[in-house]
């Protein structure tokens, strides 16, 4: 269990709020431009991929709400009972974690300056979070090129088939629309790959060290794979 038996109850309290906080949100689906519907049939890689699309649609502070922060506040509300080791926030930034995975109505900015103290902390937690998010997007990419070349091997085997009268035009059709389906996963998935470097962008000068310290190089690597996102989701398009 996360506690032992000296309970506190104003930080059991807390925890019941950061965890539930999170589960809201990962109930959620995407946002309003989410595509209503699977390809008919889908195969493993278009579910993964209407499964990463709605995960790359959520922003920084949701992702670190649904995710790492949970994760992370599990360990440190279990380091002492005796209320003498809550960290360097206290108690109440346990509540203002808790807070952020029931609103998280903040920036990514306003996270940062709120819970670091000092550049090199917010540099250090940028960092982190700017790589497992880089993570994330060659995830997305790669699933993204594979739906491209099973769309596009079945595109092309189906018109063959049209042409030569063995196949209702029908049943291209019908593939036709899947493939839109996909595209629009892949928009929605590089849309929201480019709100996220919009959202660490902004914190670039929050996070500047001595030294000439940044995240420079992630932000290049994540502008990098957004472009070969658009550019997946362009191959595609030219198919329909």
């Amino acid at each position: 269990m996360f506690f032992s038996h000296h309970k506190n109850p104003i930080r059991h309290g807390a925890m019941c709020i950061l965890l539930s906080g999170s589960l809201i949100l990962a109930g959620c689906g995407g946002g309003a431009g989410r595509a209503p519907e699977l390809p008919s049939n889908p195969s493993a890689a278009e579910t993964e991929l209407h499964d990463r699309s709605a995960a790359m649609t959520k922003t920084i502070v949701e992702a670190i709400a649904v995710g790492a922060l949970a994760g992370a506040a599990v360990g440190l509300f279990d380091r002492d009972v005796d209320g003498n080791a809550y960290g360097e926030l206290g108690l109440g930034g346990y509540l203002l974690a808790g807070a952020l995975a029931g609103a998280v109505a903040g920036t990514y900015v306003g996270f940062l300056q709120r819970d670091f103290a000092n550049k090199e902390a917010r540099l250090e937690r940028a960092r982190a979070d700017i790589r497992a998010n880089n993570a994330e997007t060659l995830a997305t990419l790669q699933v993204m090129q594979r739906v491209l070349d099973q769309q596009t091997r079945e595109l092309d085997t189906l018109r063959a088939a049209v042409a030569a009268g063995t196949v209702d035009s029908a049943q291209l059709d019908r593939e036709i629309k899947n493939a839109r389906l996909n595209l629009h996963e892949m928009e929605q998935a590089a849309d929201g790959a480019a709100a996220r470097y919009n959202g660490f962008k902004k914190a670039r000068r929050l996070v500047a060290v001595r030294g000439g310290e940044n995240i420079d190089d992630e932000l290049a690597v994540l502008s990098e794979r957004i472009a070969q996102m658009r550019q997946v989701a362009d191959d595609l398009s030219e198919q329909i």
